[in-house]
C-alpha cells in the first residue's frame, strides 16, 4: 500500500499544477499533493472492493453450448458470397477485440450490444443470453 501511496505521489508532482485544480462552489481550488494521493487512494480502494464482473474471454466463451458458440462463430464470421466482405463488420471488430483483451465484462454495453445482436439474429434465445451474461452462472 505505501508503495502505491508513493506512486501516486510522484504522479502528482508530475502533473502541472493546472491539472489538479478543481472547481469547488464556483472557485477554482488547487488541491494539495496529499488530498489528491489521498483521493487517488480512495478510489483505487473503492476499485478493488466493487464487484467485478469481469471474465476471460475463454471463460465467456465456455458459458455457450458448444452448439450455441459455433452458431455464434458462424453468424459473427458471415460473408457475403460475391464480394467476401463480413456481413456483420461492426460485430466481428468487437468481437476480435474481445479476443485480444482476453476478457469480456459482463455488465458492459458493448457486451449487451453483442449478446443483443445474436439474440435478434435468432442465434440464442433472449432468456439464453440472460444466463450466459448472469455472473453467478457458470459454464452450462
Amino acid at each position: 500500500m505505501r508503495g502505491l501511496l508513493f506512486i501516486l505521489v510522484i504522479m502528482a508532482l508530475a502533473t502541472p499544477a493546472s491539472a489538479r485544480d478543481k472547481m469547488v462552489n464556483g472557485v477554482v481550488r488547487s488541491m494539495t499533493l496529499a488530498e489528491e494521493a489521498l483521493r487517488d487512494l480512495d478510489e483505487a480502494a473503492h476499485a478493488a472492493k466493487a464487484p467485478r464482473f469481469v471474465v476471460s474471454f475463454d471463460a465467456f466463451e465456455s458459458r455457450f453450448t458448444t452448439e450455441e458458440w459455433d452458431a455464434t462463430t458462424d453468424f459473427v464470421y458471415a460473408v457475403s458470397v460475391d464480394t467476401g466482405v463480413p456481413l456483420r463488420r461492426a460485430l466481428l471488430q468487437k468481437h476480435s477485440r474481445a479476443i485480444a483483451r482476453n476478457s469480456v465484462d459482463l455488465h458492459d454495453d458493448k457486451t449487451a450490444n453483442f449478446m443483443a445482436a445474436l439474440v435478434d439474429g435468432e442465434v440464442i434465445s433472449q432468456a439464453r443470453s440472460d444466463q450466459i451474461l448472469d455472473p453467478s452462472q457458470s459454464s452450462p
